[in-house]
């Protein structure tokens, strides 16, 4: 199974700058990250750092090590529980500077970013299921046919008879 990493976001000119929230933006959107509320910190395998310092917006990865802490009697409960963590450097490291950075007009910034609105789901159909084996089954209502109006294959040879003597 796919373990989650965490990103982290280094500086306030992430949060002042606006050519610098586009670029979180964009980071964001380039690793798949979703903003969750909670985490469990031991399934954490790697973490994503982007600084941004003076310009320059450095890109480390680092895998995460956990060790349990070995408690002595004084500390609290949590913190014998809690792990150990240290951060082994891996991967490539990146030092970006913004160069280009000229952003759209607001108008067509909002109609690049508009989303299509959601499909609240097909209609149901009424009285009308699918399964694996036979594909759409539909059911229909009708009233009670009249059975002495039917017209049967002995009835229909009758019929017959009838014409070819008149």
């Amino acid at each position: 199974a796919d373990s989650p990493s965490f990103i982290l976001f280094q500086g306030d000119s992430f949060e002042k700058d606006l050519k610098m929230q586009t670029l979180k933006n964009l980071f964001l959107d380039f690793f798949k990250a979703r903003l969750i509320e909670e985490i469990d910190i031991p399934t954490i395998d790697h973490v994503l750092v982007i600084s941004a310092i003076d310009g320059v917006i450095y890109i480390r990865s680092y895998v995460v090590g956990f060790k349990m802490k070995r408690g002595n009697g004084k500390s609290d409960a949590f913190a014998s529980r809690a792990p150990k963590c240290s951060l082994i450097e891996m991967g490539p490291a990146v030092d970006l500077t913004l160069r280009r950075d000229r952003l759209a007009a607001p108008q067509l910034a909002k109609l690049a970013l508009r989303q299509p609105k959601q499909n609240k789901g097909a209609k149901k159909l009424k009285n009308v299921t699918r399964d694996v084996l036979h594909g759409k089954t539909g059911r229909i209502h009708m009233q009670k046919q009249d059975m002495s109006k039917l017209v049967t294959r002995s009835r229909f040879s009758k019929s017959l008879k009838r014409s070819t003597k008149q």
